[in-house]
Order: C-alpha cells, then structure tokens, then sequence
C-alpha cells in the first residue's frame, strides 16, 4: 500500500507527458501543413505568415552564396549567380560586378536608375519579371536595377554614389514603411550606423541558426506567438519600442536623406513611389510628401520629385500568400503604372 501511490503518480505523470507529446506533433503538423499549403486555412493566415517570415525562409541577404559583406552599406549581392528559393518561389540571380542583380551593360550610362528594397530587386520572381526589367522593356530605355535587399532610402542614396550617373534622367525611387528607422538614425545622429564584418558575419549565422529545424519547432513558436497576442490584447500599457513615428515624421526624415546626398538629385526627375507587404498599400506616405513638398520654402522638390500611387493597382492575387512580396503578375502591374509617368 505503501508504493501504491508513487505508482499511480508516476502513471500519471507518463500519461500527461505522453499526451502532450501528442498535441505538440499534432499542432507541428497542422503548421506544417499550413506552410506547404496555406490556401487551407487550418490555422489563421497570420500566424502561419509571422512563423514563415520568422523561422522558415531563407533571406538573400544573410546566404554566403548570395551576398557578401560590403564597408560602405553592409552588404551588396555578391558577382555571379546564385539560387534564392523559399515556399513559394524558386529564382536564380544574375549579379553584376558591383553586386546588383542586373547585366554588365546596364552599369554603363543607364538613362533610369532603380533604387529600393527588395521589392525593387525583385524577391520571389525570375530576373526578367521584375518590375524594373519590365519598365525597361516597354520604355525601351537602358534602366539598371540598383534595388538591394532591406535596404533603407539612407543606403539606396550611399549605392546610388557608385553608379555611373552620366546619362541618368530619371531616378526611380521605391519607399517602403521599414525605410523609417534607417532614415530616422540618419535624421537623429547625423551618420548611418554600419555593421562592422564580425557583425555582419554573426548576424548571418544567427539566421541560419533560427532556420535550423528540430521536432517541435514550429509548435513552440506558435505557442510563444498566441501568448505574445493575448499579452497585447489585455495588456493596458503600451510598449515603448511600440510607439509610433508620425507620417509628418517619416515623410522628414526621407526628405532629409535627399537633401543630405553628395549628389544633387534634384537635377533628376526623381519617380516615388511607395508599397507595402501583403498588399497593406495605402496613400499616407504619398499624400504627405505631396503636402510637404508643397509647403516648402525650397521648392526644387516639387519640380523634381513625381509621386506615383500604386494602392489601386495591386490587389491580394498580386502577392504571394506567405510570403509578403509582389508576384510576377505585381510586378507587371507596377511596371505598367510606372511607364506613364517616364517620357521615353
């Protein structure tokens, strides 16, 4: 009688571990499930979207075969090919010796320069379907794709320094909401904070190390995930690192990186235009850079800047599902915006 109950305890405790065993290789499986065919809706679309973008793709930026440390904007994708592929999409890149995805020929005297993020550069669709390789296309004016992963406007403008401007006339300009903090630090310090190697180098492998698989995984970081959204649902403070910049802010700090160049940009015809993740694509920033622009006592802005409005242009089919970028048919479509306002 004495064993009886460290007998029964220990069964207890072998049938509790043993079921959530069962629920957390359930749960892996229905995220499982969700990343390789999220069209079925198991779990809500964000939270497979967040696990995706947090634990599971690949990011160009930080894959030794793809891209490499750079002193003055730290890093540019590295010459020659590599293949960049995750869930929905697998691409292969042509890189260009100054480490843009784009041709030889396009570094020489290009008549449009393309600067953005990875929008710009074309994440998830084939070289040739790019929005830039389109414009060119249809314009038939030479146009280099200077558009490089996560960069801000800060290290687009430093990018921008190196390229051959000598018969440039239009700088197409992509903004997108992440370019706030780069700009932000630019406005605030007066200087951009470079990575150092050894940074850029222990960044890579902390990425590759949060892509390395083992049993649970994905379960665990939905669970975090839920407690971290009922922590914000019911919490009744706000978290500082939350708080927002105003749009009059953001629009500021970008026409600060402008008026901060060693170039003088306002000799060009400078096309704006801004998009947003998972089709989240709004007016704000454009209308307030119109507002500004128009208020200003220096005026060269106005003649030099040409805001384009994309929001009514791409719609939900124009993304990919996990993924938060423009498809091919995205591209296309910001293309065909684009063209109206470059004479050609």
């Amino acid at each position: 009688m004495k064993n009886a109950f460290p007998k029964k305890l220990a069964i207890v405790v072998v049938q509790l571990a043993v079921i959530i065993v069962i629920v957390i290789a359930l749960l892996e499986a229905i995220v499982a499930i969700s990343l390789s065919s999220p069209k079925i809706g198991i779990l809500p679309l964000h939270l497979v979207q967040n696990i995706y973008s947090r634990f599971d793709r690949n990011v160009i930026q930080v894959m030794p075969e793809c891209a490499q440390y750079d002193p003055y904007v730290t890093y540019l994708l590295k010459p020659g090919e590599c293949l960049f592929e995750n869930r929905e999409f697998s691409t292969k890149y042509h890189i260009n010796s100054l480490g843009l995805r784009d041709d030889e020929e396009s570094l020489e005297s290009p008549k449009v320069i393309a600067l953005g993020d990875s929008f710009t550069m074309g994440w998830g669709v084939d070289q040739d379907e790019t929005f830039v390789q389109r414009l060119e296309k249809s314009t038939g004016l030479k146009i280099l794709n200077a558009g490089v992963s996560s960069y801000g406007t800060v290290r687009e403008i430093r990018l921008l320094e190196r390229l051959d401007l000598s018969a440039a006339e239009y700088l197409v300009l992509q903004y997108t909401s992440n370019d706030v903090s780069e700009n932000a630090t630019l406005f605030t310090k007066g200087a951009l904070n470079i990575l150092s190697e050894e940074k850029y180098l222990d960044t890579v492998a902390s990425t590759q190390k949060d892509l390395t698989y083992f049993p649970g995984k994905f379960a665990f970081n939905v669970l975090v995930q839920l407690q971290s959204e009922l922590r914000k649902k019911y919490s009744t403070t706000q978290i500082e690192s939350e708080k927002n910049i105003t749009i009059e802010q953001e629009v500021q700090y970008f026409i600060n990186v402008l008026e901060s160049s060693k170039i003088d940009l306002a000799k060009l015809k400078i096309v704006v235009f801004d998009i947003s993740p998972h089709n989240q694509n709004k007016s704000v920033f454009a209308d307030e850079l119109q507002r500004q622009i128009k208020v200003s006592a220096n005026n060269k802005w106005s003649k030099a800047i040409i805001i384009v409005r994309i929001e009514n242009i791409l719609n939900n089919d124009m993304y990919f599902i996990l993924d938060d970028h423009p498809n091919a048919l995205g591209h296309a479509a910001i293309a065909a915006e684009l063209s109206s306002y470059i004479n050609y």
